[in-house]
């Protein structure tokens, strides 16, 4: 400690007194904001950032920055989490009957119209969820290959083909 007062230029009583010091009237009011910065977080099980938190401070009419909001919230490491919306595409019916697993994972067929399969997905827009279903025949032929000498395409060389497709610069 005293290496460094001497380097600063200051003696060692000067360290000792502000280190005795009260704190300021700015350090104290901020220790209050602090304290009702905190209960407002936990108040809404921490999902509140800077602007709602100063929104609510500014309704118990406490009038500060949002800025200063956000330098006491990272001070004690407050930040608010984001909550994942998850849809729920299926509400399981207990009593239904499973429909047996017809394809075992047999993703190949040697003609079209053989194995069917379907897939459905679902995207956020601005007027609600967008739903979209697509079934295929998992038997694709290439025209350049069709005919009695050679064997229709499946499924998995068409997914070994998309792959090899989207390496390529």
């Amino acid at each position: 400690m005293r290496i460094l007062c001497r380097v600063l230029g200051v003696t060692t009583g000067d360290s000792t007194q502000s280190r005795k010091r009260p704190k300021s009237s700015r350090e104290r009011e901020d220790g209050e904001l602090t304290e009702k910065i905190v209960e407002i977080f936990q108040a809404h099980r921490g999902v509140y950032g800077s602007p709602r938190i100063h929104a609510a401070l500014a309704e118990q009419g406490i009038h500060i920055g949002r800025k200063r909001v956000v330098r006491l919230m990272q001070q004690v490491r407050l930040s608010a989490h984001c909550r994942t919306h998850r849809v729920v595409t299926t509400k399981a019916n207990p009593k239904a009957r499973v429909a047996e697993n017809v394809l075992d994972r047999q993703f190949e067929a040697d003609r079209p119209n053989q194995k069917w399969v379907a897939d459905v997905t679902y995207v956020s827009t601005a007027s609600g969820w967008l739903y979209a279903g697509r079934w295929c025949s998992i038997c694709f032929l290439d025209a350049s290959s069709a005919g009695p000498w050679r064997p229709p395409l499946t499924l998995s060389w068409w997914s070994k083909r998309l792959l090899w497709r989207s390496r390529e610069p």
